[in-house]
């Protein structure tokens, strides 16, 4: 995923407006998640984190709006975790805000 994502960043081929920018990379992102099972996630859940904090790490950020859609598919997955580790991803300053907890929904979440 970490050679994706390079590509996504620096490949003109991929990336012709600006080469630093991770709009490409945010929605690899959202698709990759979208592409994954329930089952997938939870397995692959240390995997997922590590691959954010490297995201992290390369300054990648992503919109409110793949964030938005991204949260909704690991809250629906029972991974509040993991939607922490892509809320790092959002620029907040970008996106205007001060807060990051109103981003947060607070659910029970219940182990099946």
């Amino acid at each position: 995923m970490a050679k994706i994502t390079e590509l996504l960043c620096k490949d003109p081929r991929f990336n012709s407006t600006e080469p630093e920018t991770s709009e490409n990379v945010a929605y690899f992102l959202y698709n990759l998640i979208d592409s994954m099972n329930e089952t997938e996630v939870h397995s692959k859940e240390e995997q997922l984190r590590e691959y954010f904090g490297l995201l992290k790490n390369m300054n990648i950020s992503i919109s409110l709006n793949i964030f938005r859609g991204i949260r909704n598919i690991l809250e629906s997955y029972q991974v509040p975790e993991l939607v922490k580790d892509v809320l790092a991803l959002v620029d907040k300053k970008d996106n205007g805000l001060e807060n990051e907890a109103t981003l947060l929904r607070r659910h029970t979440y219940t182990m099946r």
